[in-house]
């Protein structure tokens, strides 16, 4: 399989967000997609690389805009008229872009910056000291100087098992970025509060595919529904049957090993496990894995301990 290289896929996510700028009320405008979250420069050097996956950005990332603001305004200065024709650039362009079309259209990115611009924003995410990003704060909306709370689970918990989200400071060599799987445009409410409609709308599977292969990660934990997460493993690698850890009355923790045949769980192994809070997938060679985490279990910050143990008990080192 080719990979196409990170400003390709900047440019086809970039295409998708204009492509649906008209969805009133449906995500935040004007902003940009978030394709990724944490440094991946750094990411690229690691030994050991790690991807999270949500749902789609919150419109928390963006805490100077108002809900279903449109502030695009008429500027003059030569930043401000170089977003605005890119912006035309991709309006206009065919979903089939030609190799070489997309080849120019980088470059054209390049020459005014804003390819770079955004690159050196979704980098300095988890930066302690953020980059100062220098977009005109009338046309394009700067993105927020700290974590927003949803990654307060996976940021404390990741480090129980000496995981951490990449940044300029980072010298661990097992490092994670994040990456969302419905789609990388920030929406005004939650994902769950959008209709069927909306989300069909919205959602891009094969933009988070495409980059999913280019980060070509060893580990991937899946913040979201089971459905999803057996969807993303499926999709990504062979994997035998998963381990469920369970969630039982007195808070300990129990092991499960489903069995699926064809893919599929029986109708008593999908009742054993609605209790399980954490699945863990992995390739028979174990140069892949997969742990899906509950979005309640994450949000509790309580996976780490529990998965820490799973692992030590397996003798399973994610190296």
């Amino acid at each position: 399989m080719v990979k196409e290289n990170i400003e390709t896929i900047i440019c086809n996510y970039l295409k998708d967000f204009y492509a649906k700028e008209s969805l009133e009320r449906q995500h935040v405008i004007p902003t940009f997609p978030i394709i990724w979250f944490g440094n991946y420069e750094k990411y690229k050097s690691a030994s050991t690389k790690i991807i999270t996956i949500g749902t789609n950005p919150s419109n928390k990332e963006f805490p100077g805009l108002k809900k279903g603001q449109i502030n695009l305004g008429n500027g003059t200065d030569s930043k401000h008229n170089c977003i605005n024709s890119l912006r035309k650039t991709f309006n206009s362009c065919s979903t089939n872009l030609s190799n070489k079309e997309l080849s120019d259209l980088t470059k054209e990115n390049n020459k005014c910056n804003y390819i770079n611009l955004l690159k050196k924003t979704f980098n300095s995410y988890f930066d302690k000291q953020k980059s100062k990003i220098d977009l005109p704060t009338d046309t394009i909306s700067t993105i927020t100087k700290t974590t927003t709370k949803w990654f307060n689970g996976p940021v404390k918990q990741l480090s129980k098992i000496n995981i951490e989200y990449a940044s300029k400071e980072s010298h661990s060599q097992k490092l994670a970025l994040h990456i969302d799987y419905e789609t990388a445009i920030a929406t005004d409410v939650s994902w769950t509060k959008l209709t069927s409609k909306q989300k069909t709308e919205l959602t891009n599977h094969d933009l988070f595919t495409t980059l999913l292969n280019k980060l070509d990660p060893k580990i991937i934990f899946v913040f979201n529904k089971y459905e999803v997460a057996y969807n993303i493993a499926t999709n990504w690698a062979t994997f035998s049957s998963p381990t469920f850890i369970e969630k039982s009355d007195n808070s300990s923790s129990q092991i499960y090993q489903a069995t699926c045949t064809n893919g599929t769980l029986s109708s008593e192994d999908i009742e054993h496990i609605k209790s399980a809070r954490i699945a863990v997938f992995e390739t028979k060679d174990s140069q892949k894995t997969l742990v899906w985490i509950d979005k309640t279990q994450g949000n509790n910050l309580k996976f780490g301990n529990i998965l820490k143990a799973y692992l030590d008990d397996q003798k399973i080192c994610l190296n």
